[in-house]
């Protein structure tokens, strides 16, 4: 990589190759996602076409900026560069506006020609508009001009990019290659060179004038990397769920469809019976009477055509088959049926008894379409469900590779903080709180779809128990106190229940759902507003917890999407950090609670949000015990030295816990990168304490658990789990395996070291 040099008063830069091939990277997934979503338009009518053409406007939009912001990180200038907000935010709504356009027209039933070009020159205007209001963002000591021919050809690139794309998705909307990603991956390969290299066009008709002197230069990078990594890593886990959205979409479609073709078809036997019953002669299917001895009293024309297999006819015994049909018939009184698979073909045969004429009917129909549909459906259903476990998965491995380095930036930030000996300046700490702010935030984004993911595939366990609601209403109040203070917010809580009042809930559940609609109430209120909460018993089995605020209330048109998933109110009033989410969780929480939860909202007057759930008849006993969670640390005798073992494969959360336990002064920490070499060092130095990562490279953590316990010499030792998986059901079957703890990365520290401390005294 070159450095950035000073020719006079031009500034000419240098990249940093690494970010110039991520940029490309971002550009063609983001092609690929749209690429992908696109073929949803033309298969979706109304509201969902509308929701696919925004998912599009938004992959396509919000990837060419997230690839030109990565892109301008690349670009390295020897002076000290920042960014104007409100422009740079324009320059992403914009790009996402022209995106959305273009696929609006592209969708149209026009001449195919007319608005692939005219779509094609309104996103390629779209993105060079984009792309310089980008570049009038910066801020830096000097000025930029753009050479004429360069600025020429980034636009004319644009616009021949973006024709391209719209033309291959109309190709692949109206071909059989519809599915087929081979071809949509060298097609978003092609899209991604093409758009980077508009960019990087536009780059280098750039030309910048210092205004400063060679000694004033500076090295604006020391941020780069995490801040990159923030940007990309909340970029790809929106456009990665996108694409799995399109693809169960698409599962689920084949899902209905295959059911409804079931039902269409079991209408249509129930005519075919109607017409057996009183036409047996004229039927296209078999029709037998038979004797109580089986012997063949009558057939239809199909019926003889398909005894003639069995060389059979009027006067024989019936075949083997209806033989045992007969009999099972007289065993039971009552109605049976066959199914024989005769000439490529599927037969089901209903028998029906008619005693008062000694004699028995066998009705057959042809329910070859029926078992063909039957087995779609099957396959349907399986594809659909691997779709889900698959997705289950995918969010499980993108929850762990996004969790890993945010214990690093998370863990090493917090310990910067805790740093008494070394405080930051000022204006450090700022930065400092601004990243951990961003590391929370993209950790509640991962939490969040982890949840929705365990929710809709069915998969969530809730422990029901009696839960007394004031008090959990009380820790949610003290955990948003902080948020409501600087929004000069109000929380007023009514205690008007004269005695404790149990509920049948899970209480971690519970807790979640009220922190979501405090945290609401606190976010879409106005600046020194209220909060009530109040209680209203509902009839003698319910009660019902409300949440009243004084913000901007929703509007009447927008109260349906309440509670449906990535629908995000007053965006355009506040920026608000968020998923769309929340609510969508929370109902169906309290849903499987057998609760319920609604609201009312009035326009600029406020919301009320509420729950009702059954009020529990089994009231447990009050104890006095402390949770151990909030005793206080207690600090291990300076005199009394303990190994601590950590067992993991990523070297930065080995350093991360090797900081962490230096506040232990007593304590003296073995590691190793693979479960075998822990295992042997367990062995050879007796460790009072084990920390191991479920993911190893050579053998899971839970197989090395078992290993452990194999040997007499450590089995005894506690274990703790230290892991970036968050499923529940990997947390359960640890804990019931014999850990002794389980905790999440990215660490908490102060839980970590209570736990460590609780296992070592």
């Amino acid at each position: 990589m070159f450095k950035p040099i000073l020719n006079g008063n031009e500034i000419i830069g240098a990249y940093n190759l690494q970010l110039v091939f991520l940029s490309y990277f971002i550009a063609a997934f983001a092609s690929y996602t749209a690429l992908d979503l696109a073929m949803r338009i033309g298969e979706s009518h109304g509201k969902t076409k509308k929701f696919w053409i925004g998912g599009c406007a938004f992959a396509m939009g919000g990837g060419i900026w997230a690839m030109h912001f990565t892109g301008m990180l690349a670009f390295e200038l020897p002076i000290a560069i920042s960014y104007d907000v409100t422009i740079t935010i324009f320059s992403l709504l914009f790009a996402i506006f022209a995106s959305g356009c273009a696929f609006f027209y592209v969708s149209q039933k026009t001449n195919t020609y007319t608005r692939v070009l005219l779509g094609g020159i309104f996103m390629g205007s779209g993105v060079g508009t984009m792309h310089y209001s980008g570049m009038q963002a910066m801020i830096f000591s000097g000025s930029m001009y753009y050479k004429p021919i360069y600025f020429v050809a980034s636009i004319f690139i644009a616009i021949v990019a973006s024709t391209v794309a719209l033309r291959l998705i109309i190709y692949f909307e109206s071909n059989e290659q519809k599915e087929n990603y081979k071809y949509k991956f060298f097609a978003s390969l092609i899209m991604g060179l093409a758009v980077s290299g508009m960019h990087y066009t536009g780059m280098n008709a750039t030309v910048f004038i210092s205004n400063v002197s060679t000694t004033a230069l500076s090295d604006n990078t020391a941020t780069t990397p995490l801040l990159v990594f923030s940007i990309l890593g909340i970029t790809m886990l929106i456009l990665v769920i996108s694409i799995i959205a399109s693809r169960t979409q698409g599962k689920f479609n084949l899902l209905e469809f295959s059911n409804n073709q079931l039902e269409a078809l079991v209408q249509k036997r129930t005519q075919e019976l109607k017409a057996l019953a009183s036409f047996p002669a004229e039927n296209t299917s078999p029709v037998f009477r038979v004797d109580s001895n089986n012997i063949l009293l009558y057939a239809n024309s199909p019926g003889l055509s398909f005894l003639s297999g069995w060389k059979g006819q009027i006067g024989d015994q019936m075949p083997s088959p209806f033989a045992k049909l007969l009999n099972r018939t007289k065993m039971e009184n009552g109605d049976n049926k066959l199914e024989i698979f005769q000439n490529n073909k599927t037969f089901e045969f209903d028998i029906v008894n008619v005693p008062e004429m000694n004699y028995f009917n066998i009705y057959g129909h042809n329910i070859t379409k029926r078992k063909i549909a039957e087995s779609n459906m099957t396959i349907a259903k399986e594809k659909a469900e691997q779709a889900n476990q698959a997705k289950t998965q995918f969010l499980s491995n993108i929850s762990h590779e996004l969790r890993t380095p945010l214990n690093a930036i998370l863990g090493f930030t917090e310990l910067i903080n805790r740093d008494s000996k070394n405080p930051l300046p000022d204006y450090q700490k700022q930065q400092l709180d601004q990243i951990t702010s961003s590391g929370k935030h993209l950790l509640k984004l991962i939490n969040e779809m982890l949840d929705l993911a365990t929710v809709e595939s069915g998969n969530i366990k809730l422990s029901i128990e009696s839960v007394e609601i004031v008090s959990l209403v009380e820790e949610v109040i003290i955990m948003c106190d902080t948020h409501a203070t600087q929004n000069g917010i109000i929380i007023e809580h009514e205690k008007t229940l004269a005695d404790r009042v149990f509920v049948n809930a899970d209480v971690s559940r519970l807790k979640q759902v009220i922190l979501n609609l405090v945290s609401n109430a606190i976010k879409y209120n106005k600046p020194n507003g209220k909060i009530l909460i109040s209680y209203i018993k509902q009839g003698r089995s319910k009660i019902r917890f409300g949440i009243k605020d004084s913000g901007y209330g929703i509007p009447d048109e927008q109260k349906d999407k309440v509670f449906k998933p990535f629908e995000r109110l007053h965006s355009d009033i506040k920026n608000i950090e968020g998923t769309g989410i929340g609510l969508t969780i929370s109902k169906q929480l309290i849903e499987l609670m057998d609760g319920t939860i609604g609201f009312e909202s009035v326009t600029n007057e406020g919301s009320y949000f509420f729950i009702d759930l059954h009020l529990s008849q089994n009231i447990p006993v009050a104890k006095d015990i402390k949770d151990p969670s909030n005793l206080p640390v207690i600090n291990l005798k300076s005199n009394e030295m303990k190994t601590v073992l950590y067992i993991e494969d990523v070297e930065v959360n080995i350093k991360l816990v090797e900081n962490i336990l230096s506040l232990r002064k007593n304590i003296r920490l073995l590691s190793a990168t693979r479960a075998l070499d822990g295992i042997e060092i367990a062995k050879s130095e007796i460790p009072d304490l084990i920390l191991m990562d479920i993911r190893l490279p050579d053998m899971d953590g839970l197989t090395a658990f078992k290993e452990l316990q194999l040997i007499k010499e450590v089995k005894n030792i506690p274990v703790i789990a230290l892991t970036a998986n968050a499923l529940e059901d990997e947390a359960q079957n640890a804990l019931k395996l014999g850990f002794k703890n389980y905790l999440t990365k990215p660490l908490n520290i102060e839980e970590f070291l209570k736990t460590v401390d609780k296992l070592l005294l």
